[in-house]
């Protein structure tokens, strides 16, 4: 159909892992991504993340926190003459370690905690192979929970009605435009 309640733009890993989330919830989803395959620039990406305070950190005897990791990012910065914003260093410090668990949760294969220096603490987690595992294992998840994903469908332009987005136009490979509703809303993630 073209009516959801959650339409999501793009078709990498955080417009993925919002779909799954939004299908989680009880969400009707449908996901639409301009080219062929579904990655963005996760599909690219070498497939690391650095974290603190992992479950694959506690199994291997590492002690770490959010609280440290941001210290440490600070610091850093600091010494390379990056003021940077605190706030959202902050952010990606208390969040990581969720993330790496989630993604090990739904399957993704992790090498590390390695060391990254000028980090002190082993933080680097490393995907089997890459990029491709976040992909390939969020692609699964939300088809297993039902989302609706079409390739090579270009978003065009927001629908509005008054000042509310309550959908999207989009154009497939073949020229046709059609209008796509969403009921709760449209998330934006392409990168």
């Amino acid at each position: 159909g073209n009516q959801a309640d959650i339409i999501v733009v793009g078709g990498g890993g955080a417009a993925l892992a919002a779909a799954a989330e939004a299908a989680k919830l009880g969400a009707r989803v449908i996901v639409v991504e301009k080219n062929r395959v579904l990655g963005g620039s996760t599909r690219l990406a070498v497939g690391l993340m650095m974290a603190a305070g992992t479950r694959i950190q506690r199994e291997a005897g590492i002690m770490d926190t959010p609280r440290h990791y941001d210290a440490e990012l600070t610091r850093i910065a600091k010494a390379q003459g990056v003021a940077g914003n605190a706030e959202l260093r902050w952010l990606l410090a208390r969040n990581a370690a969720d993330t790496v668990d989630f993604l090990e949760s739904i399957g993704v294969d992790f090498i590390g905690p390695l060391e990254q220096p000028p980090f002190k603490v082993k933080r680097y987690h490393q995907a089997l192979p890459d990029g491709r595992a976040y992909v390939h294992h969020l692609h699964r998840l939300c088809d297993s929970l039902g989302v609706e994903i079409r390739l090579r469908t270009r978003a065009k332009r927001l629908l509005l009605t008054g000042a509310r987005v309550t959908g999207i136009e989009t154009e497939s490979a073949r020229g046709r435009v059609r209008g796509l509703t969403a009921r709760a809303g449209v998330i934006l993630a392409t990168g």
